[in-house]
């Protein structure tokens, strides 16, 4: 998706759309432990501001893997890195971090969003920081 519309139905790059509280989609896997690995595919949460450039939160569970009658996932919450810029104007940002730690093991896993950004409505500018949030940071394996 390399060009977007505006209010007026004009095109605007990225670089403008960026500016603007949006979402990017995400599929990786976690590295192999104790013989298997668990994938991630979901969306991050909306774009929050982190000095000049925004990242996103992700906190998400891993799927399933069976072990005979039983079987577990893990608990994944990190923030992504600021945006990179791609050639043709649209952004991405890396993935990194480790699972919760489960059934005796956990995963690290790496990654990166698609370029493709589901644009929500209030500007970038008038979202809270990251330094006034509670979303730079956290590592808690319950669920809320």
């Amino acid at each position: 998706m390399a060009k977007m519309t505006n209010e007026v139905n004009k095109p605007t790059d990225d670089r403008e759309c960026r500016n603007f509280v949006h979402v990017h989609t995400y599929i990786t896997n976690t590295n192999v432990a104790d013989e298997h690995q668990h994938m991630l595919l979901g969306t991050t949460a909306p774009a929050r501001r982190e000095g000049i450039s925004h990242i996103h939160r992700i906190r998400i569970r891993t799927s399933y893997f069976f072990e005979g009658n039983a079987g577990h996932w893990h608990w994944v919450d990190v923030c992504t890195t600021p945006a990179v810029e791609a050639p043709d104007g649209m952004h991405i940002h890396y993935i990194s971090g480790e699972t919760s730690f489960d059934d005796n093991h956990e995963h690290t896993l790496f990654g990166s969003t698609s370029p493709n950004m589901l644009l929500l409505a209030t500007p970038l500018n008038q979202m809270p920081t990251v330094a006034n949030t509670k979303y730079k940071g956290i590592r808690d394996d319950t669920p809320q």
